[in-house]
């Protein structure tokens, strides 16, 4: 149990990203998101 624990905390400390990367991938989900909203809707009320 306690060799999970280590391998899971770990693996989150080595992938941690900078704070300008995170920004930029938060934008980038937030735009496909919205696009992909815009389509559905778009192609629900047409």
């Amino acid at each position: 149990m306690k060799t999970m624990k280590e391998r899971i905390i770990r693996f989150a400390i080595k992938n941690r990203k900078s704070p300008m990367e995170n920004r930029r991938r938060v934008g980038k989900s937030l735009s496909l998101l919205a696009v992909f909203l815009f389509a559905v809707f778009w192609l629900i009320l047409r």
